[in-house]
């Protein structure tokens, strides 16, 4: 399986200026697909893809192979895509690629030289690898535990919309739902503009732990935007009249069923 990794980009990219020219040519069909040839760059071994492939992408993606062409010459025209004989790259891509590879590298190094320390390399015994002491099974323990509390309360925040590690929308679709369609991602950008990525990475964390596709978040979306939903404010205002009308419906009381009584029926 091909192992995902997530690559930063500007939080405020849709407005640069070349981008802009972008949707102006192509809309967000354009921009979806610019990012889709940028992680295909990102997973590639050159950084970069070929013209004589195009065809090959466009059957991929389910493209139309002259307005992948037209999307690609537009990109090299705006200068977000750099072009020489049969190869077009991004030159900001390679810049971010070199330094998420040389951090990559720099905690591999950590992690080695971390375990190295933990399992005591410099020990004279050479069983100490092989049958650790009970002090270090113990820490081990609780290093387990603490992480256990750590990931346990993460997930109660990721409920309350605390993502203070992700900034923007785009990025958090990017990380979680690569594989969401072309359609859906262009729905989430639109949805974006309307009502900012705060409420956008709320519905797409809670379509996480539902465990569901990125449709499901765009129907969150849907409801929010006809309710008149803009903030947070109004999403736990929203999320209190929901619990609280499911506690009505929960608590009704019964109708009361009385047992027959034959004498009832008597005149």
């Amino acid at each position: 399986m091909k192992e995902a990794y997530y690559f930063s980009h500007d939080s405020n990219a849709r407005q640069d200026e070349k981008i802009l020219m972008l949707r102006a040519e192509h809309g967000w069909e354009g921009y979806g697909i610019y990012w889709a040839l940028i992680e295909m760059m990102f997973e590639s071994t050159e950084s970069a893809l070929h013209h004589s492939k195009v065809k090959g992408i466009a059957v991929s993606y389910n493209i139309d192979m002259a307005l992948l062409k037209q999307i690609i010459n537009t990109c090299i025209e705006e200068n977000l895509f750099q072009t020489k004989d049969d190869l077009f790259w991004s030159d900001s891509l390679i810049r971010r690629k070199e330094k998420f590879r040389d951090i990559k590298n720099k905690r591999s190094e950590a992690g080695k030289k971390g375990a190295a320390k933990r399992w005591g390399d410099n020990e004279e015994d050479g069983n100490a690898m092989a049958k650790p002491s009970q002090n270090h099974s113990d820490d081990i323990a609780k290093n387990s535990k603490v992480k256990e509390r750590k990931e346990n309360k993460s997930k109660g925040n990721e409920s309350k919309g605390q993502e203070s590690k992700v900034e923007n929308a785009t990025s958090y679709l990017s990380e979680n739902f690569f594989n969401a369609s072309l359609k859906e991602k262009e729905s989430l950008f639109s949805f974006v503009d309307d009502l900012g990525d705060e409420l956008c990475i709320e519905a797409m964390t809670r379509t996480r732990i539902a465990e569901k596709k990125l449709s499901y978040a765009l129907g969150i979306l849907r409801q929010w935007y006809a309710k008149g939903i803009r903030n947070m404010k109004d999403v736990e205002r929203d999320d209190d009249l929901h619990n609280k009308n499911s506690n009505i419906r929960q608590f009704k009381p019964r109708r009361q069923q009385h047992e027959y009584d034959p004498a009832s029926d008597a005149f």
